[in-house]
């Protein structure tokens, strides 16, 4: 077989694997899914970039294993503070 047809043998069977009809026909939809993708990447990197650890020391000595609610809030208006709100005390 000729390189050409090897080629092309080739080219076919790529547009089979990647269901070429169906990725032109849906390019714009593909796209915008992608860059709404990248969107939503960037925003975890940043999200990550400016990303705080905090340490907290209970006061109640009570080993008891029930929720305790801990409420942090920023000094800055505008701010936007994400916590789990609490935390399960130890038990014995």
């Amino acid at each position: 077989m000729p390189a050409h047809a090897d080629l092309l043998e080739s080219i076919r069977d790529l547009c089979d694997r990647i269901d070429l009809t169906y990725t032109l026909s849906n390019l714009p939809t593909l796209m915008a899914s992608s860059r709404d993708g990248l969107k939503r990447i960037k925003r975890i990197v940043e999200d990550l970039r400016r990303r705080y650890v905090l340490s907290y020391a209970s006061t109640n000595p009570l080993a008891d294993g029930n929720w305790r609610k801990v409420e942090i809030r920023p000094h800055e208006p505008g701010r936007i503070v994400t916590t789990s709100g609490g935390y399960f005390a130890p038990t014995n």
